[in-house]
């Protein structure tokens, strides 16, 4: 009887004893677990920010006074995917003070006027033509060495609502007018500057070059006189492109032109300023 008393006792501090042992055993691990968690999240704020920050220095950003756009046209363009919007040329990436002239929707009636305002300054100058519009008399207006060109679309279509074998097919017909007229160029606009997908896909298959803008002189918007004027003087940055269409007013032109150079810019072809890098992000 004492033996087995004897024995519970023994076996009941035994007990006591590895239940001591098992829970010193957790409060330690649990230490451990506390202290490594303690340690770690310092280490991963620290590098992620570190990683944030090479990020933003390898990214190329543009300031907002790099651009003066529609605000419709802003709008739209936060809606493209970034690696669309790369494929085209907005700007220069430049210190150097030049700018390209484009004109858009010809040839026109008045087109051969604009064109000598241009060769009495002798300025270059680019124009985007609707391929549509494209004669074997008018396609003589090119000739002059001061002017580039591009193709416009054919006919000023909205190519959001096209997909990629519709969008070929029409720049595919550009391209054979452009031939057929002994018209050579590998740069393209898209109407509206409508930038989708499909284009960017097409416009890579053949190794044609967008080129959009970055300052637009609405124009097109009834902006006269002192007012288009401005829209363009006040806007200049080294390595722009500017919007224009053949209708512009030819007075206001020949102000912009005048100011341009009072400002010191020199008005390059766009071949001249392709050969600097894109300026690639708008935002």
């Amino acid at each position: 009887m004492r033996f087995r008393i004897f024995l519970l006792i023994v076996l009941s501090v035994i007990l006591i004893l590895l239940q001591f042992t098992l829970n010193k055993k957790n409060l330690v691990e649990n230490s451990v677990q506390a202290s490594s968690l303690t340690l770690v999240k310092p280490i991963v704020e620290i590098d992620y920010a570190r990683a944030q920050e090479e990020v933003q220095v390898q990214k190329q950003q543009a300031s907002p006074e790099d651009f003066a756009l529609y605000k419709g046209y802003y709008n739209y363009l936060a809606s493209i995917p970034q690696e669309l919007k790369d494929y085209f040329h907005f700007k220069a990436n430049t210190t150097d003070k030049i700018v390209v002239l484009s004109f858009d929707d010809g040839p026109l009636a008045y087109t051969p006027s604009l064109m000598e305002v241009l060769s009495q300054s002798n300025t270059p100058a680019t124009f985007f033509l609707l391929c549509n519009r494209i004669t074997n008399t008018n396609s003589q207006w090119y000739s002059n060495p001061l002017f580039s060109y591009g193709m416009h679309t054919l006919s000023h279509k909205d190519y959001s609502y096209l997909d990629f074998e519709q969008t070929k097919q029409e720049i595919d017909k550009c391209q054979e007018i452009f031939a057929a007229n002994n018209l050579l160029s590998q740069f393209f606009r898209p109407a509206f500057g409508i930038i989708t997908p499909e284009l960017v896909d097409v416009l890579k298959t053949n190794q044609i070059i967008g080129v959009l803008w970055n300052i637009d002189s609405l124009d097109w918007d009834k902006k006269r006189g002192d007012e288009l004027v401005a829209q363009v003087l006040d806007n200049l940055s080294p390595g722009s492109i500017v919007l224009f269409h053949d209708g512009v007013n030819q007075t206001d032109l020949k102000r912009i032109i005048a100011g341009i150079s009072e400002q010191g810019y020199r008005i390059v072809s766009l071949e001249e300023l392709l050969e600097y890098p894109k300026l690639n992000s708008i935002y």
